[in-house]
């Protein structure tokens, strides 16, 4: 090869690394091969840690928990959550425990995009003699460069609002 091509083949395949690299992350998350909305959640009643499991987690809307989710029961009593996702829209849950006295607080992750990617740690503290429900943790979400960014959850809600819960990824 002379040193004319060599150059020629140099700076081609540099500045085709200079398009793919920065496109690699787009394509990847647009073809991501794992659940895209995963995270952890805690649940304390009245100061006193419930233990979590796929009994006392139900699907609201978007997800069926026998097919594209799974709950985790973990030793500490937190559960962590996959769903597949891949829609737009939001994916809800409920959590029932009978120390809530027969309420619910909810959880509602909105995928802004059919690929977004969103990582969630909740910590739910619910008060039932007040009837308030305490909502804190952080989300990670995806944006349009294949860059990861991370918000905070926090919110305050009535636990006796029939359609209570924390909502994020908007």
């Amino acid at each position: 090869m002379t040193k004319k091509k060599k150059i020629i083949v140099s700076v081609t395949s540099l500045c085709a690394a200079m398009v793919l690299i920065p496109a690699g992350r787009v394509v990847w998350f647009r073809n991501y091969p794992m659940d895209r909305i995963t995270g952890r959640v805690v649940l304390n009643v009245n100061g006193e840690s419930c233990a979590l499991n796929d009994d006392n987690i139900i699907s609201r809307k978007n997800i069926d928990f026998t097919k594209e989710a799974a709950v985790t029961p973990n030793d500490d009593g937190s559960a962590d959550i996959a769903i597949r996702g891949g829609n737009y829209g939001a994916y809800k849950f409920s959590i029932t425990s009978g120390q809530l006295n027969e309420k619910t607080v909810g959880i509602r992750c909105c995928q802004p995009n059919w690929w977004n990617v969103t990582e969630f740690e909740i910590d739910i503290d619910a008060d039932t003699e007040k009837n308030v429900v305490n909502y804190s943790g952080w989300y990670t979400y995806i944006d349009e460069m294949g860059f990861r960014h991370k918000d905070d959850i926090s919110a305050e809600k009535p636990l006796n609002d029939k359609d209570n819960g924390v909502s994020f990824g908007l």
